[in-house]
């Protein structure tokens, strides 16, 4: 969509490259998890290389640092449930469900912009009756 079909493929054949590499030297040792590794890094590693092109060519900046927040909240709440799962037993869909529940009230909290605002507003008022 930028007019350069031909970066789109290099980064494509790279992240090929990369993640046949990373899956050749990882899937031996780690198993499923170094697949999930490989994988990770080199779409990862691609994806940068895809926002300096963007930068620097077309001048776009596709993020800005209201991202910063909420990736912020989400890792925050997998640290909190990671943590959880050692002092506590508790069952894989209960920390599935509490790790909802925790990200989504930090983000209600923390990340939330205007139009965000907006959008639960209307939820309320259409759906729950609240004004």
């Amino acid at each position: 969509m930028t007019g350069n079909p031909r970066y789109n493929l290099y980064t494509t054949v790279m992240t090929l490259i990369i993640n046949v590499i990373l899956n050749y030297l990882l899937i031996p040792v780690y198993g499923i998890y170094g697949a999930a590794v490989a994988s990770l890094v080199s779409f990862s590693l691609v994806n940068i290389l895809k926002l300096l092109f963007l930068y620097k060519e077309l001048k776009i900046h596709p993020y800005y640092f209201d991202f910063v927040k909420v990736i912020i909240t989400i890792l925050s709440g997998f640290l909190f449930i990671f943590s959880l799962k050692y002092y506590l037993n508790i069952f894989w869909m209960i920390n599935l469900l509490l790790l909802v529940i925790i990200n989504v009230l930090l983000y209600y909290f923390f990340c939330m912009g205007e139009e965000d605002y907006m959008i639960v507003e209307a939820f309320k008022k259409k759906f729950l009756g609240i004004s």
